[in-house]
């Protein structure tokens, strides 16, 4: 029998020790784990680190499912992840590029940094979806209704062809931010003094509070500004003592020349437009090289977006083009007003068998048939454009084609045209002109488009050509917001251009938004459906980025698609329904809910804040409710 092995024997200061050490160990796992303690790991904690961390987040965000967050704008949901549709099969590899350029802004902020910190070290996207999960709260987006879909736009950076100097063809300019344009914050004014007049001085572009009778004080009635809580800064033009809101789109179309910068010079004021309309675009010289522009600032007055299209686009190839690469091909687009397009279209068979373009404005609906106000000035135009009396229609050919016949109505001076009617009448004759030009301009052999525009300049067709862009100039006057520009800073040609938030935009993943809805750089989630069957549904995680004067609302947005035509085709089919989530750090959500933002069944009111995540720079609450105390 084999003999029973006894322990070795220990001095009796061990055997203390050792029995402390077995009741600790033991008492450690009678409490279990110390959640408290979890919950305050770091925010950038790794994928694979503290599981108690990830637990305590996980357990939270589930316990707040189903809150409500009421804002003035907008009503927020707590979700689970679970419930977003498409989110497992979204490639987050393409998202995390637009991401890193968000935290260049977000990085700033406390809650941010250590959030930040770890998307720039995610290389996955199994990681980053974990990542995701992990640290951040999923909130529905809701209109103050509680209905969860609306309606979601596209817009893209288009190419132009212009000229560094003006001659006889290229002669609209492409204005920078003008020297008289100045800058009234109006939350500096007293509350008391923002319902009637008060006093400014400038100080540089900025123009400051000052008292009656100081030395450089101006009078500057209140009453002739709309006080914009998504823009504090009022834009004023001074005129002897007093400061004037500044000039409509009809005043600096009509002016001989704005005291502005001329950073180019284009071919089609309604090309300009389109420019203007989409914030960004670039500029194509003659020698290949690219000037591109940024949005720089606005004349101040509301956007109201007339409908465009494009047509009649123009291949051009250039080879060793400035900081293009060295074979490069891109499209020069052509724009109409969307009547006139449609009228066009009617006309040429050749492209009957093609889908009809999409009309290109950032979120507005249709226009009515009455489309610009009357102007006597256009009804003169109509006449001066009219052939002579019994003069045949026109019925030249072009090689290959049908004849095209251009049947003017008669007009009878005493009596009245319906409202629209004669600025229809303009846009077709611009429209049939246009195309005539092109037609020279491409013909297939140098010698005659060099003969023909020879004759062009002397000729009286180079006239007419002047009242023709004079009343496409005109056309435009119902928007009275006009959009001044900057050359954007040297970046790659494939780098988009940069949007409100301060960063290049990507292509497919960013987004412009409202501000006073969903905070700047945030992760939002997109369902949108395609109502164009040339089109995909859109279900992928996209970023706040950028703003757009037609952009208001909850659920409401414009999907940025990239530079050039075939980009701009897809924005102008992008009419999609769609839902939005916003992913919002766990501590900001905390926040949130224990704040006066929560509501049990309600609406959003004049009670409630402005925003969700105040910024200083987007959305203010406290001047907000400076704002609506001032009306």
């Amino acid at each position: 029998m084999m003999q029973a092995l006894k322990p070795p024997s220990l001095p009796p200061r061990a055997l203390a020790a050792l029995s402390l050490a077995v009741t600790l160990a033991l008492a450690a796992c009678a409490s279990g784990p110390k959640v408290e303690q979890a919950a305050q790991a770091p925010a950038g904690a790794s994928a694979e680190g503290d599981g108690e961390a990830d637990g305590a987040n996980a357990a939270g965000a589930r316990g707040q499912e189903g809150k409500d967050i009421a804002t003035k704008h907008a009503l927020f949901k707590v979700s689970a992840f679970e419930s977003l549709p498409g989110w497992q099969q979204d490639n987050l590899g393409e998202a995390w590029t637009a991401f890193k350029e968000s935290c260049k802004a977000l990085e700033r902020k406390p809650n941010w940094k250590p959030l930040c910190a770890k998307v720039k070290s995610i290389k996955d996207p199994k990681s980053g979806r974990q990542f995701l999960e992990r640290e951040f709260a999923l909130l529905t987006v809701q209109n103050t209704d509680r209905t969860r879909e609306g309606e979601i736009t596209g817009y893209y950076e288009p190419l132009l062809q212009g000229r560094a100097q003006r001659d006889a063809q290229f002669s609209v300019p492409v204005y920078g931010v003008p020297n008289d344009l100045y800058f009234l914050d109006w939350k500096t004014i007293p509350a008391n003094q923002r319902k009637g007049v008060t006093h400014v001085r400038a100080n540089g572009r900025l123009l400051s509070p000052a008292q009656a009778g100081q030395p450089g004080a101006v009078a500057v009635d209140m009453r002739r500004f709309t006080l914009d809580t998504l823009d504090r800064r009022l834009r004023v033009r001074l005129q002897g003592n007093e400061g004037l809101p500044y000039y409509t789109r009809a005043d600096i179309n009509r002016s001989a020349a704005l005291d502005a910068p001329v950073l180019a010079w284009v071919d089609d004021p309604i090309a300009l437009y389109a420019m203007q309309v989409q914030g960004t675009g670039r500029i194509r010289l003659p020698d290949g090289s690219i000037l591109r522009l940024a949005y720089a600032d606005q004349n101040g007055h509301p956007f109201k977006p007339m409908q465009l299209a494009s047509s009649g686009n123009e291949r051009v190839q250039t080879r060793g083009a400035k900081g293009e690469g060295a074979d490069l091909s891109d499209e020069i687009e052509h724009f109409d007003l969307v009547d006139a397009a449609d009228t066009d279209a009617a006309t040429d068979t050749s492209t009957a068998s093609q889908p009809a373009d999409e009309p290109l404005t950032r979120g507005a609906r249709k226009a009515g048939a009455s489309g610009a106000p009357a102007d006597p000035a256009v009804a003169d135009a109509v006449d001066s454009l009219l052939p002579p009396a019994g003069a045949r229609p026109n019925t030249k050919t072009s090689a290959g084609k049908a004849p095209i016949t251009l049947t003017v109505p008669a007009v009878t001076p005493a009596k009245p045209q319906p409202a629209g009617g004669s600025q229809q009448l303009v846009d077709d004759l611009l429209t049939q002109a246009q195309k005539n030009a092109r037609k020279v301009t491409q013909s297939p052999t140098p010698k005659a488009a060099t003969q023909a525009a020879t004759a062009r300049e002397g000729s009286a067709s180079n006239k007419l050509s002047t009242a023709l862009l004079k009343q496409r100039s005109q056309a435009l006057d119902s928007d009275p917001s006009y959009v001044f520009f900057r050359a954007a800073p040297d970046q790659s040609a494939q780098a988009g251009p940069v949007g409100a938030l301060g960063v290049p935009l990507t292509a497919g993943r960013s987004l412009a938004v409202d501000p006073r809805v969903l905070p700047l750089g945030y992760p939002v989630f997109l369902d949108a459906s395609a109502g164009d069957r040339r089109q995909t549904q859109m279900q992928r995680l996209m970023f706040a980025q950028d703003t757009g004067g037609a952009i208001r609302g909850a659920v409401r947005a414009d999907y940025f698609w990239g530079f050039g035509a075939d980009a701009g085709k897809q924005a102008r089919r992008t009419k999609h329904r769609g839902r939005m989530w916003v992913l919002v750090p766990h501590a900001e959500v905390d926040s949130l809910l224990s704040s006066k933002l929560v509501t049990r069944g309600g609406k959003g009111g004049d009670e409630q804040r402005e925003c969700l995540i105040d910024d200083e720079a987007f959305c203010d609450s406290d001047a907000a409710e400076d704002a609506n105390s001032s009306r």
